[in-house]
């Protein structure tokens, strides 16, 4: 008997994920092409870290009923993914018993892209005497696995800074607080993508006017983009002053200013930059591959070893290493969606990393973006990148 777990968020894809719980369905069994026990579970059911979904997933685990990997399938947007993943580590469930696939319902579908299951976005599964979820569970069953990586994502603002969001209901800009006080630090999980700069500003702006229909958000997105651009852009190499690497953070990645060592010789330099971008999957803004489409540096004064070790490089999942990129101009991204490659590479490594800002005035604005969540943060201070776990991913 296999079993697998279906995690929904009713709420993605203009609620189409709802047709996963709208017929109050909590269990299916298929007795072809292999016996199987389905389980559908809503992620609103139950609080956080006392979920009935999971603890009956981890109840059969320690019952030792299954002889090899729990399939996990998350239905929604990439962000149900970390959440799911967030949820077995609460309620203490050991992932390596465990394998994750996805349903996409979300607009970008970056993770789903990047693991080749991007062709069941808009699914339907109880249809047509359940032949949807029949043909789904066909492909899911002669899947491998591979690896992919988790990374946490901290950031630091001064004293007199703070962080603001967009109400995912009221779609108001709101300061983001610690009980009474505003909030000083902020944590993350991160599976697809952590960036600064423009790009976040333009997701930001989208995320004030999203609606339920995937494909207006996408004419939305395009709107947004050509706004900002027209406003004018966001530099990153004004606001970043350096970034450093190493587990005591000694070794310098880049300087946003030309500076030399105590030998003479002079830090690699950010050039200019719209958005600075950490990438964990070979795909962003809805399915581009920066990095490996894009050849060219974004740094200035690396030796020809470092400029020849970063140009060929290869992006995988699962090898503990993050890759960094920039885009000088906003239209470049989009020219990157007609594969022109137009990214610029900047650093590869396994980290940690710190990002520091510069003294920014009080009232300027600092985008960031984690995996498709949009913010905005004043008096930025610092961000911290660190790995945090490894998960088996079914493609």
């Amino acid at each position: 008997m296999k079993y697998i777990y279906i995690f929904v968020n009713p709420e993605s894809g203009g609620r189409n994920a709802w047709q996963f719980v709208e017929p109050s369905v909590e269990i299916v069994q298929f007795s072809q092409p292999t016996p199987l026990n389905v389980h559908i579970y809503s992620i609103f059911d139950g609080e956080s870290g006392n979920k009935p979904g999971f603890k009956d997933l981890k109840q059969l685990i320690e019952d030792g009923k299954p002889d090899e990997l729990v399939l996990v399938v998350t239905a929604g947007g990439d962000g149900t993914l970390t959440w799911v993943v967030s949820e077995v580590e609460k309620h203490q469930i050991n992932p390596d018993f465990l394998a994750f696939g996805i349903i996409p319902y979300g607009t970008g579908n970056d993770f789903a892209r990047a693991v080749k299951w991007n062709g069941y976005n808009n699914f339907k599964p109880f249809i047509d005497n359940l032949r949807p979820l029949r043909c789904y569970f066909n492909r899911l069953l002669k899947c491998s696995y591979i690896l992919h990586d988790f990374w946490t994502i901290l950031l630091r603002v001064h004293p007199d800074g703070k962080f603001n969001k967009i109400n995912s209901k009221t779609r108001v800009k709101e300061d983001i607080y610690d009980g009474s006080e505003l909030k000083k630090a902020m944590k993350f999980m991160m599976g697809n993508y952590f960036s600064i700069g423009t790009e976040s500003r333009v997701g930001r702006g989208f995320d004030r006017h999203r609606t339920n229909y995937s494909c207006f958000n996408k004419v939305r997105y395009l709107i947004e983009a050509f706004k900002k651009n027209f406003m004018g852009p966001v530099y990153v190499n004004k606001q970043v002053d350096r970034m450093v690497t190493g587990e005591n953070f000694d070794t310098i990645v880049f300087t946003s200013e030309k500076t030399t060592d105590d030998d003479g010789n002079n830090y690699p330099t950010l050039t200019k930059a719209i958005s600075l971008v950490a990438g964990n999957i070979p795909s962003f803004s809805s399915g581009i591959d920066p990095f490996r489409t894009g050849r060219r540096v974004g740094l200035q004064n690396l030796t020809q070893d470092e400029l020849s070790e970063l140009v060929k490089a290869e992006q995988k999942m699962g090898d503990k290493t993050m890759e960094f990129y920039l885009y000088r101009r906003m239209q470049d991204i989009g020219l990157d969606m007609l594969k022109f490659g137009k990214s610029k590479r900047v650093h590869v490594g396994g980290g940690p990393w710190k990002i520091y800002f510069k003294n920014l005035p009080p009232n300027e604005k600092c985008y960031f973006q984690v995996d498709g969540e949009f913010f905005l943060m004043f008096q930025p201070m610092e961000v911290e990148i660190r790995h945090y776990k490894t998960i088996n991913v079914l493609k």
